[in-house]
């Protein structure tokens, strides 16, 4: 397809097309390659797609990276040591690969010094925000770390030094909710600046399909951590006591939840499952669900939202989620307020007590999982990327 529009650059500083950050970075790269205007992708590993491998330029991780690798895990979180060496080392090294003109688009906290070097070299800036703005996202999480005397960090200073340059640098920020730009006009970002794309859905792996059993199930899915309301949940889940009904958990557990973890390990019908690397197991997961529910304390979208509802499951999510922007309460799901246990459970229960209204909202779930594809993703962004070349 020829290029009808100024050719762009993707810059990611996770493996590309994989998972988190990176499969968005690969949807994004993926609009622009389809309209014939991917110059490059710039990445530190990637799996192989539909892009071209031709156009992926590895960046590899060098020395430091896998010194990394060697510590403990809660020790590099606590000290921010992944984004010291691992974000900040790959900015670094793929400043060189950066080339002249065009759109570059990069991701919040890990693109400073590659930004700067396109800049030089005559480009476009786009920052890609997948939270809320830095410091609204720090006071947030420093107030459940606070709470619950947890063991992990919100951003280091240093980090967010830098996503507040990027800010600075950017000609446009790409946010994924009302709720993320509401937290940056906050904060003093121009609204000419802010440009709200949904994040979109793989409707096709995740679709509706065979629940194989009768059980009431609750599904929670992403990282297991206070900033995603894992402890309301859990605390909900212990007052509601339904015998015979499943809290199904699946995700990996970060440090700041290991102790609320230990402490509620033998809740009856709670299932830890951990990470599942496999998107079609994923889908099969969430399809055994009777309902979705994700009581984020911090969330810019939470793309597990429209996952669930694309496999025609209802969800209920804290105002605090930025998918609350697709989801009526009370028609495809419902929306609570952040930290309200009892509204948590009064949802949960509504559900629970009126399976045929629980059928509908999944139903209506799926029709709005089918309007907000990547597809949809893909051209809004297309459109910033053409704002830029005015």
């Amino acid at each position: 397809m020829p290029a009808s529009g100024p050719d762009v650059t993707h810059f990611t500083a996770r493996p590309f097309n994989t998972w988190g950050c990176g499969y968005i970075a690969s949807q994004a790269a993926l609009a622009a390659y389809r309209a014939g205007r991917l110059r490059r992708v710039i990445a530190p590993s990637f799996v192989p797609g539909e892009i071209p491998d031709s156009l992926i330029h590895v960046a590899p991780p060098g020395f430091w990276w896998a010194a990394l690798q060697r510590l403990p895990y809660r020790l590099k979180v606590r000290f921010a040591l992944d984004f010291l060496f691992r974000d900040n080392e790959l900015d670094w090294k793929s400043r060189r690969l950066v080339p002249e003109g065009g759109i570059f688009h990069a991701w919040s906290h890990q693109g400073l010094f590659s930004m700067r070097r396109a800049r030089k070299l005559g480009a476009r800036l786009v920052l890609e925000r997948p939270n809320t703005h830095p410091l609204e996202m720090t006071r947030l999480v420093r107030r459940e770390y606070r709470r619950f005397g947890a063991p992990g960090r919100v951003d280091a200073p240093f980090e967010v030094r830098k996503c507040l340059a990027e800010h600075a640098l950017a000609d446009r920020i790409v946010v994924c909710s009302q709720f993320a730009r509401e937290s940056h006009l906050r904060h003093g970002i121009p609204d000419e600046k802010l440009r709200v794309i949904n994040y979109g859905v793989d409707t096709e792996t995740f679709s509706p399909g065979e629940k194989r059993d009768n059980v009431f199930r609750v599904v929670f899915c992403g990282m297991v951590c206070l900033r995603k309301g894992i402890q309301y949940l859990l605390q909900a889940w212990e007052e509601l006591a339904m015998p015979g009904a499943e809290l199904l958990v699946l995700g990996l557990v970060l440090p700041d939840a290991v102790p609320l973890m230990e402490r509620y390990r033998d809740l009856p019908g709670l299932r830890i499952q951990g990470h599942v690397d496999s998107r079609t197991e994923l889908a099969d997961l969430y399809r055994q669900g009777s309902v979705f529910v994700f009581p984020s304390v911090e969330d810019g979208f939470g793309m597990v939202v429209t996952e669930a509802m694309a496999c025609g499951i209802p969800v209920v999510i804290s105002d605090h989620t930025g998918a609350k922007d697709v989801v009526q309460d009370g028609v495809n799901g419902f929306v609570v307020p952040t930290y309200d246990v009892q509204a948590l459970k009064d949802r949960t229960l509504t559900l629970r007590d009126d399976p045929a209204l629980c059928r509908s909202m999944g139903e209506a779930a799926r029709e709005t999982a089918l309007q907000n594809t990547w597809r949809h993703y893909g051209e809004k962004l297309l459109r910033v990327y053409d704002e830029l070349a005015d």
